[in-house]
This record gives structure tokens, C-alpha cells and sequence, in this order.
């Protein structure tokens, strides 16, 4: 079993030597205010006085290993405090006693061996612990309060990050949840095409829309544990969800894409663009008799990544709000964004000057960590020249 140091310090050695420092600070303070005391008033001093107070003052450091031991073994709880502070009072004049009998021990070896004369132990004991008794309990009490508010500092500063680290998980424990909710949303969107394209009599349309169907969950499932992804895949999910629409509405559906060429790389939220095209289509185009026109474009600004959706469609009604939306979709990407980027984003519905809805989202521009760049999931995307990407009218 591994031993836990009693000490309020990562490192021994560092609390050893901040409690040497410490030590050593407060005998030059101790010293020059008696040298100033006894040269106002003219006294003369031995040449081994300042030897015996730092002495004395040294004597502190065990002391002050205990206090640290006797904190750890006997902490100030409210359960316990009537008890805890009386034993903290007698430990603090026994402490003063010890030291006093240990300096008086030292002087008394010294005087045998580099000095004549008589020496009386027990009357200089009860001198130097009846001067002494005040300034060490004194000093015990400051070391004790050090030691609890230090101790409790590093117990609060502990319970802060356990804290923020418990919301980090909570926060993507509900990220998960919220990305596990489109996916039986958009099955169920998939499975009842299927179900009007058979009713139809489009029985080669439905077995190639459930092909796709296949493909598209396959990338799904290959990306399902990642909050983000870069926008590459982010359009490439996206054009095997299209791919799909595309059996169902023919030639009435058409998508621009404008990307610029330095945000391919960008990290954006996982399945972010697939619900609002989702929502363009089933909600925009669907009620109109027109060719439906869907243009994406993403591009930089500054540190921020800024992503527009724009259909022909009907537009919003006058007094539609996004907070005032049920569907899973929406208030799944408005939930998602919040959790991820809390109050640096912002996402917009509104009607676009020349008809349509228009959603602007703005997040922060980050790209993905180097390890994840290089992991082969995430190259994984067809070529934007040749690929599956190709099929999008670019612009």
C-alpha cells in the first residue's frame, strides 16, 4: 500500500525546504528586533546568542511536522470540535514544554563542554518555558490555522474540479443522448419513403433508396462515439442522406454547395447540417410545386466558422419562433449547440430576402487534434473532385 505523506505538500522535499525558509525568516525577524531592543538599551550580548535563537527557532520544524501529523490525525470537524480544540490547547503547551526542554537540554551540554561553571537545569527549564509559553502557543495556533485553511483550500479547489469534471461528463453523457435521438428520427423519416415508394408501384426506387439507406448507416455507425467531426464528413453525410431524397424527389431537388477551401477541415458538430437540410426539404420544398433549391455555404471569419442554409421554399410564418419548436431536428441542433458551445455560437432562423428559410450558425473555428486527423475514420470521405461530393451543384 502506497504511504501518504502528512504534510500539506505534493513533495517532500519541497515542504522541507519551505518550512527551512520559513523558519529561517522568522529567526532574522525574532534577532533583529531583540539586537535593536538591546542596543536602545545598551545591553551587551554573547557572541553565541544569535546561534541559540535560530536554534530555537529551528526547533520549530519538527514541531511544525507535528502540528501536520496531529492535524491529519485529529481534524476540526463540526462533530468533533468541542473535543478537536481543547486537545489542540494541551498539545500546544506540551509542544512549548518539550522545546523548552530540549533547548535547555542543548545549553546544558554546551555549558559542560565550552564553558566553567555551575549550571541549573530545572530553574533555567522554568525560565525559558515560562518566557517562551506565550509566543509558542502563539506560534502553534498561527501554524494550525495555516495548516487547516491550506488543507481546506486544496479540499474546496478538489471539489471544484471534481465538480467541473462531473458536468463535462454529464454535459456529454446528454450529448450522446441528444445525437442518439436522430438516429430512430431519421430512420423512421427513411423507412416511411421506403413505405410510399412501394406503395407507388417504385419498387427499383425503393430497394436502391434502402441500398443508400445501408451505406448512410454504415458511415452513421463508423462516427457514432464522436461529438465532432470536420466538415468533410460533415458534407459527406450529408450527400448520402441527399442521395437518398434524391429517388424520391427526381429532378426536383437541387443543392449548391459553396464551401471555401480552408474550412473542409474544420470541426463542427456530429450529423450538425443533415436535420436542417432534413427540415428544408420536408417543411420548404415539399408544399411548394417549384424545383426545390437548397444552397450550403460555409466559410471563415476570423476565429469563427460560419455556415448558411438557404432553401426556395415557403419561408417561415410571421410568428414562428425556434423556441417554440417540438420537432426532434431542430431543437436536438439548438440543444447540441448549447452543450458544445454554450454562449459562443449563434444560430438564426429567418426568412432570406429573396424567399426561403435561411438558417445562419456561427461556432468557433477549431480544427480536430493532429491524432484524429491522421485516424483513418476520419479520411474516410470521398474526394471532392470525383467522389460522391461531386454530385453536388458547386459553386
Amino acid at each position: 500500500m502506497q504511504r501518504t505523506s502528512f504534510m500539506p505538500f505534493k513533495k517532500r522535499w519541497q515542504g522541507y525546504t519551505l518550512l527551512v525558509a520559513f523558519w529561517t525568516v522568522v529567526g532574522l525577524m525574532f534577532m533583529g528586533a531583540e539586537l535593536y531592543r538591546r542596543f536602545m538599551a545598551g545591553e551587551t550580548m554573547h557572541v553565541s546568542n544569535p546561534i541559540w535563537w535560530f536554534l530555537g527557532m529551528y526547533l520549530w520544524i519538527p514541531s511544525t511536522l507535528i502540528v501536520f501529523w496531529l492535524v491529519k490525525r485529529f481534524p476540526i470537524r463540526k462533530s468533533s470540535w468541542y473535543r478537536v480544540i481543547p486537545f489542540h490547547m494541551v498539545a500546544a503547551v506540551w509542544n512549548s514544554l518539550l522545546m523548552a526542554a530540549t533547548y535547555t537540554g542543548l545549553r546544558y551540554g554546551w555549558n559542560l563542554i565550552a564553558e566553567d561553571g555551575s549550571f541549573d537545569y530545572v530553574s533555567t527549564l522554568s525560565h525559558v518555558f515560562s518566557l517562551s509559553l506565550g509566543v509558542d502557543c502563539m506560534l502553534y495556533l498561527m501554524i494550525l490555522v495555516g495548516v487547516y485553511a491550506f488543507r481546506y483550500y486544496n479540499e474546496s479547489r478538489q471539489r471544484m474540479y471534481e465538480a467541473v469534471e462531473l458536468n463535462a461528463r454529464l454535459a456529454e453523457v446528454q450529448l450522446h443522448a441528444l445525437k442518439m435521438q436522430l438516429h430512430p428520427h431519421f430512420l423512421f423519416n427513411a423507412f416511411h419513403t421506403v413505405a410510399m415508394l412501394i406503395r407507388q408501384k417504385r419498387d427499383e426506387e425503393a430497394v436502391d433508396m434502402i441500398a443508400g439507406l445501408g451505406t448512410l448507416l454504415r458511415y452513421v455507425l463508423d462516427n457514432a462515439l464522436e461529438q465532432k467531426v470536420t466538415l468533410r464528413q460533415e458534407l459527406t453525410l450529408l450527400q448520402h442522406y441527399l442521395d437518398i431524397e434524391r429517388v424520391r424527389f427526381r429532378d426536383r431537388l437541387a443543392v449548391n454547395l459553396n464551401v471555401e477551401a480552408d474550412v473542409y477541415d474544420a470541426a463542427v458538430p456530429n450529423i450538425l447540417l443533415q436535420p436542417l437540410v432534413e427540415n428544408s426539404i420536408r417543411h420548404g420544398i415539399v408544399p411548394g410545386s417549384n424545383q426545390g433549391q437548397i444552397s450550403i455555404t460555409a466559410r471563415r471569419e476570423g476565429e469563427q466558422l460560419r455556415l448558411k442554409i438557404q432553401d426556395n421554399g415557403v419561408g417561415l410564418p410571421e410568428d414562428w419562433t425556434p423556441d417554440g419548436q417540438t420537432g426532434i431536428g431542430l431543437s436536438n441542433t439548438k440543444l447540441r449547440l448549447e452543450r458544445l458551445y454554450s454562449d459562443k455560437h449563434h444560430l438564426d432562423f429567418s426568412n432570406a430576402p429573396d424567399g426561403g428559410c435561411l438558417v445562419n450558425i456561427v461556432i468557433p473555428f477549431e480544427v480536430l487534434p493532429e491524432e484524429a486527423a491522421l485516424d483513418p475514420k476520419y479520411n474516410t470521405s470521398p474526394q471532392l473532385e470525383g467522389g460522391a461530393l461531386a454530385n453536388f451543384d458547386q459553386t
